[in-house]
């Protein structure tokens, strides 16, 4: 129940860190990072010009007797502007990103096992393969969801709903980088699950540093392809599908 390290996901991630800047991968890091930051400053600049014209606004329909709300509107006015900018942010940037992660999967592949064989098909399979299997993902996510919603309103269970979240976010992350390496092999959704089920706190450990890189802002600019590097390796350490692979002393 309990088999894996936690810690041995963090390793993942700090083998990962200088893997980035490695030829035949640079590209797949460095694309996705260049598009990102244009997003990024694209929003600033416009959310930005919006919060100065919304606060202008709130100083001109405040009457004297209420400007002190100000000191207690404008911070919160800057919060949501911060949170909501942190949401939209990672929601492009992993829809920027999506289309290299699979390809870094397959380079980190190729790399650590050069005699790895990888999945291939026709692009109409691919299509349909993916589909089902981004369907398969929501199938798998929302009964979770909704029974740790639930939970979150039971009277006494509940104090134990903020560490259930944690590790269920932590779990979901994990699943969605390692199945970038799992699809390059042509694993199906439920060979990951149970790939990942095998090591527990393996797969949280993995799950809870991306997951905590991914809400720093600004870090989360590397953090993505970081994912799908640790993820890679890790799926490479313990997939069982190549015989020469670098991380046998991880097993």
């Amino acid at each position: 129940m309990f088999n894996g390290n936690v810690l041995q996901g963090w390793y993942f991630c700090m083998q990962a860190l200088p893997m980035l800047g490695r030829n035949g991968l640079k590209r797949y890091v460095l694309i996705p990072l260049l598009l990102n930051i244009a997003v990024f400053s694209g929003l600033a600049l416009l959310l930005s010009h919006y919060v100065q014209q919304w606060l202008a606004d709130l100083n001109q329909m405040l009457p004297a007797w209420l400007a002190w709300l100000n000191y207690v509107l404008v911070p919160l006015l800057i919060f949501m502007f911060l949170l909501g900018m942190f949401f939209l942010f990672n929601l492009i940037a992993n829809l920027v990103a999506a289309p290299f992660n699979g390809l870094l999967a397959e380079a980190v592949s190729q790399q650590e096992c050069p005699g790895r064989a990888l999945h291939t098909e026709s692009v109409l399979a691919l299509l349909g393969r993916t589909l089902k299997r981004e369907l398969g993902k929501i199938l798998y996510y929302l009964p979770r969801v909704l029974g740790l919603c639930i939970l979150s309103w039971i009277p006494g269970l509940n104090l134990f709903a903020p560490v259930l979240w944690f590790c269920f976010i932590a779990w979901m992350v994990a699943v969605q980088y390692v199945d970038y390496a799992a699809d390059n092999d042509g694993r199906s959704f439920d060979e990951l699950r149970a790939f990942l089920a095998q090591r527990p706190l393996t797969t949280l450990g993995l799950g809870s540093v991306i997951m905590l890189g991914l809400g720093v802002p600004l870090l989360n600019f590397i953090v993505i392809p970081l994912g799908v590097v640790a993820a890679t390796l890790y799926w490479l350490a313990f997939s069982g599908t190549d015989a020469a692979s670098p991380f046998k002393t991880l097993r």
